[in-house]
């Protein structure tokens, strides 16, 4: 198996929510607090997205614990932030999605949410509540 999967659990059927019953595994990262982090990730078989969670939000890689001072390669996509013109206009896309569907502003916050947009796009930086 991948290494990845040492930092996962599987999830029972009778826990998820869902009704695809896709086989899911669970997140079991420690943080420093020692508060389980419990994101969930359909076991499909492919490893990306449960990668760049471990990478991006626990600094863990394959050869372990990313140290302070080491680049990654999504560490160096974020350097390179859009230009501002292209920043304001996916913030005002981001506008209309909260105005359209009748999100309140606090969703932007949202640890999950956050997740969903660098998912999508490295670079884009969340507005803050201004």
């Amino acid at each position: 198996g991948s290494w990845i999967w040492n930092h996962f659990e599987e999830v029972n059927t009778e826990e998820q929510t869902g009704d695809k019953e896709e086989p899911l595994k669970r997140c079991k990262f420690l943080d420093a607090n020692g508060k389980v982090c419990r994101a969930f990730y359909i076991n499909d078989g492919s490893t990306g997205n449960a990668i760049n969670h471990l990478l991006i939000d626990h600094k863990i890689s394959k050869d372990g614990e990313i140290n302070k001072n080491q680049q990654t390669i999504q560490t160096v996509m974020c350097i390179h932030k859009h230009k501002d013109n292209r920043q304001k206009e996916l913030c005002k896309f981001l506008i209309d999605w909260i105005i359209d569907n009748l999100q309140p502003l606090y969703v932007v916050q949202s640890p999950s949410f956050c997740r969903l947009i660098s998912e999508l796009d490295l670079a884009f930086i969340m507005p803050d509540e201004k």
